[in-house]
């Protein structure tokens, strides 16, 4: 009797390994736990797990800065330049939002690129905005406005200067006259310039015939006619 219990208990098992079927759904590891378990904990979406590519993981994630197109790619500030950001110039005073920055040499094919379908432009002038300058960041032409910029920020009008929008401010004319803080010079110079300092017989000086406020609206230096 005993040997015929052995002999079919071995023939039960035999017949599960040639099913298939495995002796254990789960692999002990040395930690206690399942190998499924561990593999789970690496790559499942959330981990936390250093290294983890997945949503919720710590590791660090460069922000994503969006597509650069070849049309304002630049080494210098001086080759960059102000282009309408669609197919037409804007009505009455130009915002930040209604041009790109653009390489010069690429005015071309910006233009393709914001105005595929050329359409009719409406009968309309263009104003001046002074504040609305081009320049050259991380190897990009860039769009900004000096008067939204830290480098004008205000709180009496004592704290502002009157100065043209270009690299050293030796000269210009009423179209570039712009208002920043009295210590703004080296940040304007940094964002105008191509680097370098400027000449020595230059003293910074601004059109005689404005001056400038701290804007209350906006907390901003601006340039005013005298």
């Amino acid at each position: 009797m005993l040997l015929h219990r052995i002999l079919l208990a071995g023939s039960v098992s035999l017949g599960l390994v040639l099913a298939g079927c495995p002796s254990s759904t789960t692999l002990e590891s040395d930690g206690g736990g399942t190998g499924t378990d561990v593999g789970s904990a690496v790559d499942a979406p959330g981990s936390d797990a250093p290294g983890s590519d997945a949503p919720g993981s710590d590791a660090f994630v460069a922000p994503d800065t969006g597509p650069h197109a070849a049309w304002d790619s630049c080494t210098q500030t001086s080759q960059c330049t102000l282009a309408p950001s669609g197919c037409c110039e804007p009505c009455g005073t130009p915002m930040l939002s209604d041009y790109d920055g653009v390489n010069a040499t690429e005015n071309a094919a910006h233009f393709m690129d914001v105005c595929p379908v050329p359409t009719p432009c409406p009968r309309c002038a263009t104003g001046m905005n002074p504040n609305l300058v081009a320049t050259c960041e991380a190897s990009h032409c860039a769009a900004r406005d000096i008067s939204m910029l830290p480098l004008s920020a205000c709180t009496s009008d004592a704290d502002c200067i009157v100065r043209w929008a270009n690299c050293c401010s030796c000269g210009g004319d009423p179209s570039q006259v712009v208002a920043i803080r009295a210590d703004g010079e080296g940040a304007i110079e940094a964002l105008l310039c191509d680097g370098g300092g400027c000449p020595l017989d230059c003293a910074p000086h601004g059109d005689p015939t404005f001056h400038a406020i701290c804007e209350p609206t906006t907390g901003h230096c601006a340039a005013v006619p005298n």
